[in-house]
């Protein structure tokens, strides 16, 4: 017997007798390799749907996590240490085969999925399916790897779209943890960078690409105090930071227009000008215009971070909410 276990060792020994390996894995940390280790029969340019959860509110306002199937895509990958990366993915709503079901309302899911390196191989170590829902079309939005300092790191995501030709671009903020991705703005969520409403009225594209200081008269019908006249864009940066995150620092640039209600200023016709274009029956004259007035718009807003969290520390948005 003594020698039968010997010889089953020794056999052991000699054929590096142990468990098959059966955990996927990756020997590279490119995107694609890894989607292939996080949904498993993944292929570029071939639908893979997941099922991930999206926060709703029901008709009696109680809140729920509500099960979506969503089609999956790398979007970034960060090295957050030596042996351990983060893949971030975005999802478009489908059906369970794929289909899309994203319209114009509809924001894209990020997923995050954690590798660890062991022996030279990259094993999915954890993963969180839907740390938030953003932008439109489905789209989550532009995606930016930024460091917040000490060796931390963040995730920007910029999205943005138009209605009746107001335009706007929002700015939300996530830490990249070794286990967790936590969003950082608190209950804004996201923050307006950019404002346009140059497409929603007639008079505005001349006024926006006019002098600051300049002043115009416009019809009533060519200019429209509810919407307005401006177009601010902004743009972001994490401040180098040491025992803690950098301030969140926004610069904004732009015009924007104030106007008044004033009398219209008739010009002088020379003798030799046509006659003006008869009025239709029952129209009057108008006698009123107004007098619209371009500014300049120069600003900067700034965000420190406090309790995990990027809070308000100086300076109002310039950008007209909508």
């Amino acid at each position: 017997m003594r020698i039968l276990i010997a010889a089953t060792v020794l056999t052991c020994l000699l054929s590096a007798c142990k468990r098959p390996d059966t955990e996927a894995f990756s020997t590279s940390t490119e995107a694609e390799a890894l989607m292939q280790v996080a949904f498993p029969g993944w292929k570029k340019d071939a639908l893979v749907v997941t099922q991930v959860t999206q926060p709703d509110t029901d008709a009696s306002g109680v809140k729920q996590d509500l099960p979506l199937w969503v089609q999956v895509t790398p979007a970034k990958v960060a090295t957050l240490s030596a042996d351990r990366v983060l893949l971030i993915v975005a999802g478009t709503p489908s059906d369970a085969q794929g289909a899309s079901q994203a319209g114009h309302s509809t924001p894209g899911n990020l997923g995050a999925y954690w590798f660890e390196r062991r022996e030279g191989r990259w094993y999915l170590a954890g993963s969180q399916s839907s740390f938030a829902w953003s932008g439109f079309f489905g789209d989550p939005g532009e995606l930016t790897l930024t460091s917040l300092g000490n060796g931390q790191q963040a995730l920007g995501v910029v999205n943005g779209s138009c209605w009746q030709g107001m335009c706007g671009r929002w700015l939300s903020l996530y830490a990249l943890g070794a286990q967790r991705v936590d969003a950082l703005l608190g209950s804004e969520e996201a923050l307006m960078i950019e404002s346009d409403a140059s497409g929603a009225t007639l008079g505005c594209p001349d006024l926006v690409a006019a002098k600051p200081g300049s002043q115009h008269r416009l019809s009533l019908e060519d200019y429209s105090t509810n919407y307005g006249c401006y177009s601010v864009s902004g743009t972001w940066q994490i401040q180098p930071g040491s025992s803690q995150p950098g301030d969140l620092v926004i610069s904004f640039t732009g015009k924007q227009t104030s106007a008044q209600v004033v009398p219209i200023q008739a010009p002088a016709a020379p003798a030799s000008a046509p006659a003006s274009a008869p009025l239709e029956e029952g129209e009057a004259q108008p006698s009123e215009e107004y007098l619209v007035q371009v500014q300049a718009v120069q600003a900067r807003l700034i965000y420190r971070f406090k309790d995990g969290l990027y809070r308000h520390a100086s300076g109002d948005n310039p950008a007209p909410g909508f």
